[in-house]
């Protein structure tokens, strides 16, 4: 569960990350800055690799997850 743990704050704080990376930015902005849409993938990466090594027990406890 610490694994879980973990791995759930890592999804929450590249959400809080992309949130804050993209706040006042205008769509054609985010298209236009290569290094903005890069920090946005890889907070992406982070939340899908994250997502996938949640352990089983946790999604079958939370179905939402």
């Amino acid at each position: 569960m610490l694994r879980d743990a973990a791995r759930l704050e890592d999804i929450l704080t590249a959400c809080a990350d992309i949130t804050l990376l993209i706040a006042g930015k205008s769509e054609r902005e985010f298209e236009t800055d290569r290094a903005l849409r890069y920090a946005g993938l890889h907070c992406l990466t982070i939340i899908g690799e994250a997502s996938n090594h949640l352990s089983q027990e946790l999604k079958s406890r939370n179905p939402i997850v």
